[in-house]
């Protein structure tokens, strides 16, 4: 179960632009974390509503796939911000763990 369902999300997010973007109040309102509001804020800006949306499958990606995102981070195309957002990863924590990874012994 996830901590925070998608109707939450949207209604957090929304106070967020209703509120002239005080991300201070916003936190405080519904006790959330900035870095858990700023996450939400560039996934609906990224993506709309979908963004906000809870996965309810583990996804699974392949060593490809996880080489191709690190590539381009590495080539600075992207930050892991960006390319979480972009290549649609629940979350940049994801991208962090490819990337110590990576560096510690190839994927």
């Amino acid at each position: 179960m996830t901590k925070y369902n998608q109707t939450f999300k949207q209604q957090v997010v929304d106070f967020y632009f209703q509120h002239e973007e005080s991300l201070s109040l916003t936190c405080r309102t519904f006790t959330v974390s900035k870095r858990t509001l700023r996450r939400w804020i560039a996934q609906y800006q990224h993506s709309g509503i979908k963004g906000l949306a809870v996965l309810h499958t583990k996804r699974t990606y392949t060593p490809e796939f996880k080489y191709h995102v690190i590539q381009t981070i590495q080539n600075r195309d992207m930050t892991v911000e960006q390319a979480y957002l972009y290549f649609g990863i629940a979350n940049p924590s994801t991208i962090h763990q490819w990337l110590k990874s990576f560096q510690q012994c190839g994927i």
